[in-house]
């Protein structure tokens, strides 16, 4: 028995709507809050095990490779103390190439590192020849002295013979000291 009859309620699609939309958001709040849980609890475990691997110290493999590479730092560290050392022969060839009689022959070239001494070997076509060419090496600027240490033969087959010149201290200069003011 009713004594006042209800009126069945109908709910509208807006509050319908919202409903659903509110219980999905509720689902997706709880989701994400297990993700994030998941997600933290696995991180710190990465965490934990770099930690302990950063403790722990290094390999055998990473101690291995910075040995070699410390052996092959020491190596061109030494090499690199070598060719700074070196003395700079170009000069001698630039003065040779500029400085050499059309009848001469060069057959070797002697260059010290220690001293600034240059000794030549070759062949003159004659001695006119050979003259002209230690009167051309005198002559110029860049040498000290010049002698002549050995020579033999005739017109005919040329003349051998072996020269010295001495240039002076700085001429062998390593390049980069030379440009530098």
């Amino acid at each position: 028995m009713e004594i006042i009859p209800k009126i069945p309620q109908k709910h509208s699609l807006v509050s319908s709507v919202l409903f659903f939309v509110s219980i999905a958001g509720f689902a997706a709040a709880l989701g994400g809050f297990w993700l994030f849980f998941f997600l933290e609890a696995r991180g710190q475990g990465d965490v934990e095990r770099l930690t302990a691997a950063l403790g722990a110290g290094k390999t055998q493999e990473e101690i291995a490779l910075e040995d070699s590479v410390g052996g092959l730092k020491k190596k061109l560290d030494d090499f690199t103390g070598v060719i700074s050392s070196r003395k700079d022969f170009a000069p001698a060839f630039a003065f040779l190439e500029n400085a050499v009689h059309p009848a001469v022959v060069f057959s070797s070239v002697s260059m010290g590192s220690e001293s600034s001494r240059v000794q030549l070997r070759g062949t003159a076509d004659s001695y006119v020849s050979l003259e002209e060419q230690l009167a051309v090496f005198k002559a110029r600027p860049e040498t000290r002295s010049v002698s002549l240490t050995d020579f033999q033969g005739g017109e005919s087959s040329g003349v051998s013979f072996q020269v010295e010149l001495e240039f002076p201290a700085d001429f062998f200069q390593d390049t980069l000291e030379r440009e530098t003011p």
